[in-house]
């Protein structure tokens, strides 16, 4: 792909510094998420990526119908939902770029959540068999193929512990979960681990942000608060090992974490402090 432009990035580098273009207009970035050398995300409807450092991003699709990219394990892969004939479907496509290969061809909305710990198979969910307003999870390979749908019922995002014995949902939908600025109600939706051996319940009750929480696989490292963003607040976030990626006012924030623990950052909108 050739299309390209210059991507400002407010940026926590606890170890590399603070990396940040010279204008400070939010550019709408969407849907970060992070691998061990690049960010990808949504901007203008394509998906672009770019590295930690920060610098001129690089687009990675044409479509113009790309939301929600996650990063495989390896890093060598994004899977996206695409919407290229009026269905939103699951593909994946190159690190690098190329061509997006479809994964799931239901009329029911498919989107991606993660990865199973392997690489080899895409989590997703899809109200294909819903008879009400919810989803379930789902897994389907690499290569395509026919889907699995896990045991839980129901489901909003998810993630796996490094080891795949156990999972931690979001069972319940939020009805305005991109709509948090100054919200003082209570739509915070539990998060559910679940051991697959003999489906063992534990709930999660506290407080905490949904896409944070989950992507921070509660089931094995614990939760803590990374930012403090109290004008925009953090619309969705993801994790790779040490370090997070957070989108807030338009803007996507890297971080990297302490090894004994996490260092927690506040930032206004648009800036770092």
């Amino acid at each position: 792909m050739t299309g390209r432009f210059t991507l400002v990035i407010a940026a926590w580098l606890l170890l590399a510094g603070i990396a940040r273009g010279a204008d400070d207009a939010p550019l709408l970035l969407q849907s970060p998420t992070l691998s061990r050398t690049e960010v990808a995300f949504v901007y203008g409807g394509y998906l672009w990526s770019v590295g930690r450092e920060g610098g001129e991003a690089r687009q990675l699709t044409t479509g113009g119908h790309e939301a929600f990219p996650i990063f495989s394990p390896d890093g060598k892969w994004i899977a996206f939902a695409g919407e290229y004939d009026g269905n939103r479907d699951v593909f994946v496509i190159p690190a690098e770029g190329g061509t997006p290969r479809r994964l799931t061809w239901h009329p029911g909305r498919d989107v991606p959540v993660a990865w199973t710990p392997d690489g080899k198979r895409v989590l997703f969910i899809s109200d294909r068999e819903a008879y009400a307003d919810f989803t379930r999870l789902y897994t389907v390979g690499l290569e395509g193929g026919l889907a699995e749908v896990l045991p839980m019922w129901r489901g909003v995002d998810a993630w796996f512990s490094p080891d795949a014995s156990r999972i931690a949902y979001v069972p319940n939908i939020q009805w305005q979960g991109t709509s948090w600025k100054r919200y003082r109600g209570g739509q915070t939706t539990p998060i559910y681990i679940v051991r697959l051996s003999d489906l063992a319940l534990e709930r999660i009750p506290e407080v905490v942000s949904v896409g944070a929480a989950v992507q921070e696989h509660p089931a094995v490292l614990g939760h803590a608060q990374l930012t403090r963003l109290p004008d925009a607040g953090d619309q969705h976030a993801a994790r790779r090992e040490s370090a997070a990626v957070n989108e807030s006012g338009g803007e996507a924030g890297d971080k990297d974490e302490h090894l004994g623990g996490v260092e927690e950052a506040d930032r206004r909108q648009g800036e770092v402090v």
